[in-house]
């Protein structure tokens, strides 16, 4: 199934085809490895009620696979007099739920929860007191999926004119879990009486087993390259920084640049 937004003559309800901000939010949180991968068809029970079915299927959480179990989830009672749109999820745990929205005149979607991939939105028309095929409209949207082996640069920094020591500097935060690879750091202008020494840090902690194997550019060279890790395995939320710890002595170098390459874990 797919995100979808019926077009006024296809909707059972004039709301449901009017773009939401969630519909957004799905599409944007699926290229960021946060969405469908199959499956997970939300659809009406046989003998309508007030709930709806969830298909088996796979989504994918901050580039986590997380595998959902077939089941059912309850639409809350609808208000007296306004309709509203109800949101089915599911979250990194496989657990499925439904997040109620405000009954409106004009009503919209509430939020996503965190860590959570939507679904289907459920309209709620007033005073209903069964769910139907007609009032659900599938909301997942397809993951951006990175394949396992392939490698990918996930940051570069860049200093120009001379090199100077710096402490963590250059911040970027992994969005989903990845196994780091390759630094290369080069320079345009060679550093001379000594080399370049940067370290990168996993959250504080360098990444490299020692000052020895951390990428160094030696005097009057301009690139070096390091592709073993003592601390190179990133779960989503860690934040790399760079660390310049040696320059040249008799002249510093001049325009650095730190590539780090890594794949999905």
């Amino acid at each position: 199934m797919a995100l979808k937004i019926p077009n006024v003559a296809d909707a059972a309800f004039e709301d449901q085809s009017e773009p939401d901000a969630v519909d957004v939010d799905a599409l944007s949180n699926a290229l960021g490895a946060t969405g469908l991968i199959s499956g997970c068809a939300v659809t009406a029970q046989g003998t309508p009620n007030m709930s709806v079915a969830v298909a088996a299927g796979v989504v994918q959480v901050a580039g986590v696979v997380v595998t959902v179990a077939t089941g059912n989830v309850t639409i809350t009672a609808a208000h007296g007099t306004l309709a509203r749109f109800d949101l089915v999820v599911v979250n990194a745990s496989a657990v499925k739920s439904v997040v109620a929205g405000t009954a409106s005149t004009n009503p919209v979607f509430p939020a996503i929860p965190a860590s959570s991939v939507p679904l289907a939105a459920v309209y709620v028309p007033a005073a209903i007191t069964a769910i139907g095929s007609t009032q659900i409209v599938q909301k997942s949207a397809p993951a951006f999926f990175l394949p396992h082996n392939l490698e990918l640069k996930l940051e570069s920094w860049a200093v120009s004119g001379l090199v100077a020591v710096a402490t963590g500097t250059h911040g970027v935060t992994a969005e989903f879990p990845v196994t780091l690879t390759r630094t290369r750091v080069r320079v345009n202008t060679a550093p001379t009486g000594a080399g370049i020494r940067v370290d990168v840090n996993r959250n504080g902690t360098s990444v490299f087993a020692s000052t020895a194997t951390q990428p160094t550019i030696a005097a009057a060279g301009t690139t070096a390259l390091v592709t073993a890790y003592s601390n190179g395995a990133l779960v989503a939320g860690d934040v790399l920084t760079v660390d310049v710890d040696t320059i040249g002595s008799t002249y510093a170098g001049a325009d650095l640049v730190v590539t780090q390459w890594y794949r999905r874990a």
